[in-house]
């Protein structure tokens, strides 16, 4: 009986750790994938009370956040406690904007992720508030007696979703240029294929356990693993020259509803073969309007102060974003100043 009771012992010892194995491998890749064919990775979960499904789009999962609302940012984050102002037209900016432009307003909008949004930051400290600051403060124009940028970003997109939310809420605004914030990560995800089975997994995940053990050892979205597989599987399936391909006609679409001057701008140690891909969209899109792209914003994470502990910049990292970005525009004359 006592040799019994030892063998269910070591039966039940092994299989508890035979679990803990698989939950840490899961975690390893999940990390590893972050840093390999993925890029860097947004663990960030979605917040579904925050958000609305757009009946308007073509795109089955894209989302935008609810209109008229403060949305505090994700409390399981110790690091960063932030505001969101969400403004009548589901934009993250302390104001509203008239659809009719005067003539004495430049208008810029604004494209991109998390890192255009500017996740963990309260509204007022994001690039393209501290953007519109400066012009505001520091550009003294005849022409132009006032400037407006109106801030489309939102966290979790990827380029197709930038297009689409241009598409939506962007055109009406009728803007005299387009900032468009890129990365990695950018040509690395299409969200309408990591999407796909995100709530699959999460019911899975939760009816087995699997969700708590997994946030209990620092995940704050465990669906985030299988989702980023699904990706990564998608990519070496596609391959990575056509993966690419795929995601320049997605940068491409945009050309369908702005005319006007755009900016494309990424860090400097972007990818060369995705810098490639940004710099042959802007130049095929110069017969419609003057664009550019630069890929010199300063390199926040060689400063160890300027970014959050999940790699988005913080206030500091904002502020520099800004300032570059001021000091390009400023530089190379894109705002036609009288």
């Amino acid at each position: 009986m006592l040799r019994r009771k030892n063998l269910f012992l070591i039966f039940f010892i092994c299989f508890v750790l035979i679990e803990l194995i698989i939950i840490i491998i899961l975690i390893l890749n999940f990390q590893k994938a972050k840093h390999n064919i993925l890029g860097t990775i947004s663990v960030n979960p979605i917040n579904k009370d925050n958000i609305y499904y757009n009946p308007y789009s073509k795109l089955k999962y894209f989302f935008e956040p609810l209109p008229n609302r403060i949305e505090y940012s994700d409390p399981s984050v110790t690091w960063a406690k932030a505001l969101y102002t969400i403004n009548s037209d589901s934009l993250n900016s302390p104001q509203d904007f008239s659809i009719t432009k005067q003539n004495n307003i430049y208008r810029i909008v604004t494209l991109g992720d998390s890192f255009t949004f500017g996740m963990f930051v309260n509204t007022k400290d994001n690039w393209p508030q501290q953007l519109q600051n400066l012009l505001e403060n520091n550009l003294k124009c005849k022409n132009f007696s006032s400037f407006e940028v109106i801030n489309l970003g939102e966290y979790g997109y990827d380029i197709q979703y930038s297009v689409e939310r241009y598409r939506i809420r962007g055109q009406k605004y009728n803007p005299n240029l387009v900032l468009w914030f890129l990365k990695d990560d950018d040509f690395l995800e299409i969200n309408e294929i990591m999407r796909k089975n995100e709530q699959k997994y999460a019911d899975e995940m939760k009816k087995s356990g699997e969700w708590e053990k997994l946030t209990k050892l620092g995940n704050s979205y465990p669906p985030n693993i299988k989702m980023h597989l699904d990706m990564e599987n998608e990519y070496k399936k596609i391959g990575e020259r056509n993966f690419i391909k795929m995601q320049g006609n997605f940068l491409e679409d945009i050309n369908k509803y702005f005319k006007n001057s755009l900016i494309v701008f990424t860090f400097p140690f972007t990818q060369n073969k995705f810098k490639l891909a940004m710099q042959q969209f802007v130049d095929s899109r110069n017969n419609i309007a003057p664009s550019f792209f630069y890929d010199r914003i300063t390199d926040i994470y060689k400063l160890g102060d300027a970014n959050f502990p999940d790699s988005h910049p913080n206030e500091k990292g904002h502020k520099i974003i800004a300032h570059d970005l001021f000091n390009y525009l400023t530089k190379n004359k894109i705002i036609p100043c009288d």
